[in-house]
């Protein structure tokens, strides 16, 4: 009898034991699914704070797209910024480069619309001597390109009559010619869009492309050119077609690809060589 009380005690401790054990359970995952649905109240609460923020704080490119908004459009944006930092606190402003600062204006406004003058200008193209779009007033700011690009003849052969030319021999020549080894290609950013279609000048003298672009050299037809040396200069984006070199400038070959001054700048590889002068 004493032997079956002590099972019973024992029973009766396993199973308050297991009880407790389950309370455990449960309270714990209560614990977790409030910490998570806290959490998510706060991401949800700190999203929308950021949303309503960064609509006062717009990006200068908002303010600064002449392609894409009429004056009134702009200068709607430029007042409801402006009436929504007169609210803010008048402070000492340290700039730094971690944080946003809302008081500047892209350069194509800062041009044409010197009334939403603003701490700061951001220059963007601007600095390569090229206005940003044809919109854009030329009588404030006279500018004057300063990027070109050039080569070296790389190699000089003679071609016959009725050769191919360049992969898939898309070209024939027509006469026996002397073909030039032009060192850029489409991966320098010489879009392969330009075979058959553009030229380079050599001492001022347009020479044609011939064959399809490759990936890192191009041909030139230099058949014309008077005594060609390896390693003389070659002009690919020039002063412009009535400029002193005669190559296309960088706004004519836009223009030729139906893009922007700021694409054709952009596509340029970081392995062409730089000089500053």
């Amino acid at each position: 009898m004493g032997t079956l009380n002590n099972q019973n005690r024992k029973t009766v401790k396993r199973k308050k034991r297991k009880n407790a054990n389950n309370y455990l359970y449960i309270a714990i995952t209560l614990v977790i699914v409030f910490m998570v649905l806290a959490t998510t109240l706060i991401c949800l609460l700190v999203g929308c704070n950021e949303g309503e923020a960064s609509s006062v704080s717009p990006d200068s490119s908002l303010i600064s797209s002449v392609e894409e908004s009429s004056e009134q459009i702009v200068e709607s944006h430029i007042e409801s910024v402006t009436e929504s930092s007169e609210h803010e606190s008048s402070e000492v402003i340290v700039l730094n480069p971690t944080e946003e600062y809302e008081k500047y204006i892209g350069v194509e406004y800062a041009i044409d619309m010197p009334e939403y003058y603003r701490d700061m200008v951001r220059p963007g193209v601007l600095f390569t001597g090229y206005y940003s779009s044809d919109d854009v007033s030329r009588d404030r700011i006279h500018l004057k390109p300063c990027v070109k690009l050039k080569a070296r003849l790389g190699n000089i052969m003679q071609v016959n009559k009725g050769e191919g030319v360049g992969y898939g021999f898309t070209d024939y020549l027509e006469r026996d010619s002397v073909i030039g080894l032009l060192p850029i290609g489409f991966s320098d950013g010489f879009t392969r869009g330009f075979s058959h279609r553009f030229y380079v000048t050599i001492r001022g003298h347009k020479c044609p492309l011939v064959g399809n672009i490759c990936m890192d050299h191009s041909m030139i037809d230099i058949t014309d050119l008077p005594d060609p040396q390896l390693g003389e200069e070659i002009v690919i984006y020039g002063d412009g077609i009535n400029g002193a070199d005669g190559a296309m400038n960088i706004a004519e070959v836009a223009d030729m690809r139906g893009t922007i001054v700021d694409e054709v700048l952009t596509n340029l590889a970081a392995r062409l060589p730089r000089k500053f002068v």
